[in-house]
C-alpha cells in the first residue's frame, strides 16, 4: 500500500467554519468552558444548548473563556487553552461532572469536546477546583488539543 498523505487544507476543512488557529483576542475564535452535569451524547448534541450549563452562582458566572491560541505546522493544529480555577463563594458550586468546550464565535456556540470527570464534583464554599490543560499551572496555556 503506498503512503497516506494528507493534503495540509483538509485541516481547515475538517474544522468547518470554526478558526482555531491564531493568537486568542484577534482572529481565532474563542473558546469557552462550563459545568455541566447532564450525560452528554457525542452523537446529538451540536450546540451548547443541547448540553444544559450547571446554574451560576456561588462563584461560578457561566462559560469561562479559554483565551486559546492556534497554531498549523505541516496540517497538524494544535490549539491549547488557559488552565482555570473555579472557586466557590457564598455557598457551593455544582454538582458538575462535565466540563464542556464550546466555540463562542460561531452562531449557537457548536460543541467541541468534553472532559467527564467520572463522578460528580461539588466545589465547598471557600474551595476552588482547577481544569489544567496539559498539566499546565492555572493561568498558563497548555494544549487542549491536536488535530492530525
Amino acid at each position: 500500500m503506498a503512503t497516506y498523505q494528507k493534503f495540509q487544507s483538509w485541516i481547515g476543512t475538517l474544522c468547518g467554519g470554526a478558526d482555531l488557529e491564531g493568537t486568542a483576542g484577534t482572529d481565532a475564535d474563542t473558546l469557552v468552558a462550563y459545568l455541566s452535569n447532564t450525560p452528554p451524547s457525542l452523537t446529538a448534541d451540536v450546540l451548547k444548548a443541547d448540553l444544559a450549563e450547571i446554574a451560576t452562582g456561588s462563584g461560578y458566572s457561566g462559560p469561562i473563556p479559554l483565551d486559546n491560541v492556534g497554531t498549523r505546522t505541516l496540517g497538524v493544529l494544535t490549539v491549547t487553552a488557559k488552565s482555570f480555577a473555579v472557586t466557590a463563594a457564598g455557598g457551593a458550586i455544582g454538582p458538575f461532572r462535565y466540563v464542556v468546550i464550546a466555540d463562542d464565535t460561531l452562531a449557537g456556540d457548536p460543541l467541541m469536546a468534553v472532559f467527564d470527570q467520572g463522578t460528580p464534583v461539588t466545589i465547598a464554599d471557600g474551595q476552588s477546583w482547577s481544569v489544567l490543560f496539559g498539566g499546565t499551572p492555572v493561568g498558563g496555556l497548555g494544549t487542549l488539543c491536536t488535530v492530525t
